[in-house]
């Protein structure tokens, strides 16, 4: 085949608590925040992501996904009150390029574009470098600004560790001194599909 496609699902929940008891508000009506007419304290909510990659024999790869497919509004349902806490759908799509500069090394420039309902779109754009297939690091720039270096080593069997420190440089770095973030990834083998065996009808 000239290329893979794979399929992700990621089926999930999200639990939530709130005590609106302990709210202090300056206005007392306030349908969002009244402490004696919220219904749901404690909720748990459904969630779905999917996605889907393609990657070329070339190089060339590409993956759309979704999150938070099933939609979900937060606020009170006695309330009629439109876009109030709403669990939006996120888009991701990314496309980019894997340059082989030699037997050891290779360049993953690309593009990752987000976008989620109601708000304004992110770009970013990165470039990671693969010594050995074993080792990778490079950087991502975001189009507000932001610069997040990336590390990353699968030399551990089945395990893959990554870390990344997102710096802000953009409208609220003053509030903000940066997010870390660390994944551990571990790779289960379910093994090859059974292999087909023929088997001739006259024996049935």
């Amino acid at each position: 085949p000239e290329g893979t496609m794979t399929f992700a699902m990621q089926p999930g929940a999200m639990f939530r608590v709130l005590d609106y008891s302990k709210n202090i508000v300056d206005q007392e009506n306030d349908q969002t925040l009244n402490n004696n007419e919220y219904v749901y304290g404690y909720r748990l909510i459904p969630d779905l992501n999917l996605g889907v990659f393609y990657k070329h024999n070339s190089g060339l790869f590409a993956g759309l996904s979704v999150q938070h497919l099933l939609p979900f509004k937060f606020g009170n349902p006695n309330y009629r009150i439109e876009k109030t806490n709403v669990l939006e759908r996120h888009y991701f799509l990314n496309a980019g390029y894997k340059f082989e500069l030699n037997e050891s090394i290779a360049i993953d420039p690309g593009i990752l574009v987000k976008f989620m309902e109601n708000l304004q779109y992110q770009i970013d754009v990165f470039a990671i470098a693969n010594f050995y297939e074993k080792f990778g690091a490079g950087f991502l720039i975001r189009s507000n600004g932001n610069i997040v270096p990336i590390l990353s080593t699968n030399a551990i069997k089945k395990i893959t560790l990554a870390y990344s420190y997102d710096m802000g440089f953009g409208r609220f770095s003053r509030f903000s001194g940066g997010t870390h973030e660390l994944i551990i990834k571990y790779n289960i083998n379910l093994g090859a599909p059974p292999r087909k065996i023929e088997v001739d009808p006259r024996y049935y």
